[in-house]
């Protein structure tokens, strides 16, 4: 068996061709097909890249330099090293626009390269990808300085403002989605309910102007939130003429916005409402499917005692949603790319799925359709993922 010198020139050969051609030692030994050495692994190969080896076997270094020798240039575009500076530029942009690795690609598909996606650029963020396609690197780079040299500037959220929009959401009962699409003036573009809870939850530091001159005008032009006790004076009475019956009230649109809201903000619908509430609280009369029919907005008018009910009820429960984080929706491409298992075939081979946890939800996630989950039902899905083993092992 004749072994070789592995020198420097023949590793910089090796690096040029897997640079030139695109293609990795994985992807190279599976194209040479039955004409690969049995032996011969991408392991050793990546040994070879990397200097680990000082001899390598004659016959085997021939065969990899002469498969990545006969291969055609990358039709993609050339791999370069990302260089200390290209990645400190990328991740001021990030930090800078507020635009992570999943967003800066949504609506892009037509127009950005084969093979790109936000696995790879969260990749070059944290340094685990030395190389990067220059089509690719060029493309992200353009998309992120024409963000941040657009003429709305972006600020550093102050824990003072942040404070001062939880006042005012405390302070009128009025959540984010309520508020902005009850605006008086027209929504700022790409301001949504997902980037107004970063702020107030402290998950991001940077916005745009705009948006926060925006949300914290809409906030306080609006009045004191409506206690019980001044409930009377602000509701329609609706004349009634059967005796015993639950006076009924008119329903103005921002109370009916207000009682979605809290159906979002908390994720209990009617039936789970009547199950946990305390039995001496619960209206006479009062059913899940009411309930429903007020939530839904199927009527615009409500009894009294009811409606009272559920913003009493409602106002005592914790979210159990959360806002899906940007880093925790990267990891979820990550891996389900990285095993090539899709969401609904997770939920058959994986172990005691979470009860109510669909498909459809975990594609929303990670498509910013849905910006909020279930806490149990993300970190299951993330751990399931993340268990399985790669779809070439």
């Amino acid at each position: 068996m004749d072994r070789v010198e592995l020198t420097r020139e023949i590793i910089e050969e090796l690096k040029y061709h897997r640079d030139r051609t695109g293609i990795g030692s994985l992807r190279l030994l599976r194209m040479s097909g039955s004409e690969k050495p049995d032996h011969l692994t991408h392991s050793i190969v990546k040994n070879w890249l990397h200097g680990s080896n000082k001899t390598v076997k004659e016959s085997d270094l021939e065969h990899v330099l002469h498969r990545w020798r006969r291969l055609p240039d990358c039709p993609y575009g050339t791999r370069v090293v990302i260089l200390p500076k290209i990645r400190k530029k990328l991740k001021f942009y990030r930090n800078k626009t507020n635009v992570g690795a999943v967003a800066i690609l949504r609506g892009k598909h037509a127009e950005k390269p084969r093979g790109l996606n936000s696995n790879t650029i969260n990749l070059w963020l944290t340094g685990e990808a030395m190389r990067a396609n220059q089509k690719h690197l060029d493309f992200v780079l353009e998309l992120w300085e024409a963000i941040y040299t657009e003429n709305k500037v972006r600020v550093e959220i102050k824990k003072s403002f942040v404070k001062k929009l939880i006042h005012h959401r405390n302070r009128t009962g009025v959540g984010v989605l309520v508020l902005l699409q009850g605006a008086q003036e027209k929504t700022p573009d790409k301001l949504s309910v997902a980037i107004v809870y970063s702020w107030i939850s402290y998950k991001t530091e940077w916005a745009r102007q705009d948006h926060l001159d925006f949300v914290i005008k809409e906030w306080e032009r609006l009045p004191d939130k409506i206690t019980n006790n001044s409930l009377s004076s602000k509701k329609q009475k609706y004349p009634q003429n059967t005796p015993g019956r639950p006076g009924l009230i008119k329903l103005s649109h921002e109370q009916h916005n207000d009682l979605r809201n809290q159906r979002i903000r908390t994720g209990v619908s009617g039936a789970a409402l009547l199950k946990n509430a305390d039995p001496k609280e619960i209206p006479h009369g009062i059913t899940a499917e009411r309930i429903n029919t007020i939530l839904q907005v199927q009527t615009e008018w409500a009894e009294e005692e009811y409606f009272d009910f559920l913003n009493t009820e409602y106002e005592r429960i914790k979210p159990h949603l959360i806002i899906v984080p940007e880093n925790t929706v990267a990891k979820l491409h990550k891996h389900k790319e990285r095993t090539a298992i899709e969401a609904a075939d997770l939920l058959k081979i994986s172990p005691e799925p979470p009860k109510g946890l669909r498909a459809i939800m975990i594609v929303q996630w990670m498509n910013g359709i849905n910006p909020s989950a279930h806490k149990k039902h993300l970190s299951w899905t993330l751990k399931a993922w993340k268990s399985l083993p790669d779809a070439n092992s």
